[in-house]
């Protein structure tokens, strides 16, 4: 305090800023008082906040499933009945972005008599161009659950569906993708590990038109 008194009574002394004279002043306050009596955190600036992004509510939850268009998927079902030349029938679908183009494909699960075996139905899957849908792979003897699995096969995702009934044994079967399309034939394709169906999505369940198309096959089948 007594050097501060002097900075008063010095006539000789030059005027301080008055910014440098209030920080002396509350420098000299300090040291007489000693240490405040609070934390010394006080005397700290604050640190920065961290903000967590914004969710965009609008965002799909799963990026892998996703609609198509009603109106082009039944013109290509129906194109593709008269080129194969069967009946109108039952078909469920489900639209899944099987190459990662960001465009689902449109899974397509018949259930009519003309596309149907005692061990299975025909899947075709068809994907979308600028001119419509068009086939890429037809597989026979499909059996739902339709699911898709977490490994792809030149670019497009492995199908994880059931095969069999009748004299074969129903049983869970990974389709792979060979470049050209999915295999033909369900019924030899081999089995995933537990793993890799635990992994997977399924996007087709089995509907009643399914399950009547098999019944009455069977019925048949069982009064020749």
């Amino acid at each position: 305090m007594q050097r501060l008194e002097r900075l008063h009574l010095n006539p000789n002394a030059k005027a301080l800023p008055r910014v440098a004279f209030a920080a002396m002043l509350c420098l000299g306050l300090l040291t007489a008082c000693g240490h405040s009596s609070g934390s010394d955190t006080a005397l700290t600036a604050p640190a920065p906040i961290s903000l967590t992004p914004k969710r965009d509510a609008a965002a799909p939850s799963n990026a892998l499933t996703g609609p198509v268009n009603e109106g082009e998927l039944r013109k290509a079902v129906e194109r593709y009945r008269l080129t194969k030349q069967r009946n109108r029938s039952h078909y469920d679908y489900a639209g899944a972005d099987l190459n990662g183009d960001g465009r689902p494909e449109a899974v397509v699960l018949f259930a009519g008599q003309d596309w149907c075996l005692r061990t299975g139905c025909s899947l075709v899957v068809f994907q979308e161009g600028t001119t419509g849908f068009r086939p890429v792979s037809h597989v026979t003897r499909i059996r739902p659950p339709i699911l898709i699995g977490p490994d792809s096969n030149f670019g497009w995702r492995d199908l994880i569906v059931n095969t069999g009934g009748g004299p074969a044994p129903i049983r869970t079967v990974r389709l792979g993708f060979t470049g050209k399309g999915y295999p033909i034939n369900a019924l030899l394709q081999p089995e995933p590990v537990q793993e890799i169906i635990a992994r997977s999505q399924q996007i087709l369940a089995e509907s009643p038109a399914f399950t009547a198309a098999l019944n009455q096959l069977s019925n048949q089948a069982s009064t020749q």
